[in-house]
């Protein structure tokens, strides 16, 4: 549903689930996120453990993804599964009081989009 939603607001990205715990992320026209980004922090099946901004992307990183889902399989073909789950496991322990991953994520988002 999600991925159908996407392509009518113009929004592209993807989801990972892993131990509970989903790694979303998504880009657009900043109109279409900011009410996408509302729709789910008000949904109370959602916990937003740390949300990441990047106002200085100037082109997508994946503009043919509405919204791709990724697996173990795909992610451990890349190298890269190992890394996202570390990070979601330090993420989801230590919540908002933990250290900035910022820069982490993007060097991921950036590796995936190669």
């Amino acid at each position: 549903q999600a991925s159908k939603n996407n392509l009518v607001l113009d929004i592209s990205g993807y989801l990972y689930f892993e131990k509970g715990t989903f790694l979303q992320y998504i880009e657009g026209p900043a109109d279409a996120l900011e009410c996408l980004f509302n729709k789910i922090t008000l949904d109370e099946r959602h916990k937003i453990y740390r949300h990441i901004s990047d106002t200085k992307l100037t082109e997508r990183r994946f503009p043919d993804w509405s919204m791709q889902w990724l697996t173990n399989a795909y992610l451990a073909e890349i190298r890269l599964e190992n890394i996202l789950i570390d990070q979601l496991d330090i993420m989801q322990k230590l919540g908002g009081a933990g250290p900035d991953f910022s820069e982490t994520a993007f060097r991921l988002v950036n590796s995936l989009a190669r």
